[in-house]
């Protein structure tokens, strides 16, 4: 009898032990191996060249026990969950002895993204192409994050980080470091366009031009003026809910993510709510008089709890119907040029139709019926999905 209960207890030690088997995002089937890049965090991959690097710096994992696909995940996580370390298509190694051999990668494969702190030629060169262009180079801190960068002088966020391929991006400083990437990317090549003698002197500078994170409290006082030097200062005061991420704001009501952060030079901006809350600010900087009154009337109507800017309730995967408001674009809103393209030049809170419309690869489904591109780790954590499509 007593044999038997030691067996038994032994038996289920074991089965606790084991790892729950996970399976990939089904809603990511249609970017496993295709190798551009766009697949998202727990969707499938055949090789590192299928996922995103537009947020953290990821790599195809292999599944534990064995998988014909591998799973998107960040770098530093590769060997938790059920996942076996990176490496899967890429000639990696599983550190699960059960599982398989991966396939060789396909020839789009693309290397891990890189911290290096100097640029190619290539880095270093303005894309016109890019919404915010004229940002690139100034070193005067007023890019959007996604935008191109030449250094983290010209980054809202003061965030200026290289990636695998093309340009350098301008990134959540928190996100960035909680990936285990920096924010000091910095041009050196000698194809730099006209704007680099500019950037030279900025990035000799410290992060001064931008501006930095005060106490996060809610401002008292009149409304600074609008800077409209500054991309998206149409949005300023309205109460919208339009401005993008690191955008000027008089109240949270005007932010797309529904948080405006006061700064140690008395601008508020828009910032991601989570990454705020999460560093101990709060996302309700206000002001009085001014400007501002003018939009009070609207303002007051948006000026609900910032969460309700923030995306659908649940993360399921979420498709518009055609015709409908998430598949009519708004050209009322900064970006609206690159919305329904798939090019994967859309700003954070810009709209879009898909995730390939979205720099980050995301694009999530919104409360007001529009869908906005967003940080891909942000949305996740907060558990809502980044696969929003509007059906033909």
């Amino acid at each position: 009898m007593a044999r038997s209960f030691v067996a038994l207890v032994a038996f289920a030690a074991v089965a606790i032990a084991a790892p729950s088997p996970i399976t990939p995002d089904p809603n990511g089937a249609n970017k496993v191996g295709n190798g551009q890049g766009l697949q998202f965090i727990t969707g499938g991959c055949l090789s590192t060249a299928d996922c995103s690097q537009a947020v953290v710096q990821s790599c195809c994992a292999f599944i534990a026990g064995g998988s014909s696909t591998g799973i998107c995940s960040g770098i530093d996580v590769g060997n938790v969950n059920g996942k076996a370390g990176c490496g899967f298509g890429d000639g990696g190694s599983s550190t699960d002895s059960s599982a398989p051999a991966a396939s060789s990668p396909p020839a789009a494969a693309v290397t891990s993204s890189t911290t290096n702190s100097s640029g190619s030629s290539a880095q270093c060169a303005v894309d016109t192409s890019l919404a915010g262009s004229q940002n690139v180079g100034t070193g005067s801190g007023t890019q959007f994050i996604t935008g191109q960068c030449l250094s983290a002088a010209d980054c809202a966020s003061g965030c200026c980080v290289a990636q695998a391929s093309g340009p350098a991006l301008c990134k959540a400083q928190l996100v960035t470091e909680q990936a285990g990437l920096t924010c000091d990317f910095s041009c050196s090549g000698s194809t730099s366009s006209a704007t680099s003698s500019s950037s030279d002197a900025a990035v000799s500078q410290p992060a001064t031009n931008v501006a930095a994170t005060a106490s996060g409290g809610s401002s008292t006082g009149s409304c600074p003026a609008i800077d409209t030097t500054l991309a998206g200062s149409q949005n300023v005061g309205t109460g919208s809910g339009t401005q993008f991420i690191t955008g000027q704001c008089f109240t949270a009501a005007d932010c797309a993510s529904g948080c405006c952060v006061l700064q140690s030079d008395g601008i508020s901006l828009c910032k991601a709510e989570l990454v705020t809350t999460q560093a101990g600010l709060t996302c309700d900087s206000s002001c009085t008089g001014g400007a501002a009154s003018s939009a009070s009337s609207s303002s007051s109507s948006a000026s609900t709890s910032p969460s309700s800017n923030n995306g659908s309730s649940t993360g399921s995967a979420v498709t518009g119907a055609a015709g409908s408001a998430q598949c009519t674009v708004n050209t009322s809103l900064a970006g609206s040029q690159n919305v329904g393209k798939g090019s994967g030049q859309q700003f954070i809170t810009g709209q879009c139709f898909s995730s390939a419309d979205c720099a980050s690869g995301c694009c999530v489904q919104q409360a007001s019926g529009t869908a906005l591109c967003k940080a891909q780790l942000v949305t996740t954590q907060a558990g809502l999905s980044c696969d929003f499509t509007c059906a033909a």
